[in-house]
C-alpha cells in the first residue's frame, strides 16, 4: 500500500503543477512563452496517465 501512495503523491504533485503552467500560460502575453506553456502540460498529462495507470494496476495486483 505504500507504493500507491507514493504514486499517488507524485500524481497530486504532477496535477498541482500542470495547474500552476496553466495560470501562467493565462496570464503571459508572449506566443512563444503561451506555446511552451501549453506543451508542457500536454507532458505533464500523459505523465499523469501513466501514473492513473499505474496506480489501478497497483491497487489490482496482489501483493507479494
Amino acid at each position: 500500500m505504500e507504493d500507491i501512495k507514493s504514486v499517488r503523491g507524485c500524481l497530486a504533485s504532477l496535477h498541482m503543477l500542470e495547474a500552476g503552467l496553466s495560470e501562467l500560460q493565462i496570464q503571459t502575453a508572449s506566443e512563444e512563452a503561451h506555446d511552451v506553456y501549453r506543451e508542457s502540460m500536454l507532458k505533464i498529462r500523459t505523465t499523469a496517465a501513466r501514473l492513473e495507470t499505474r496506480i489501478n494496476e497497483l491497487e489490482t495486483t496482489p501483493p507479494q
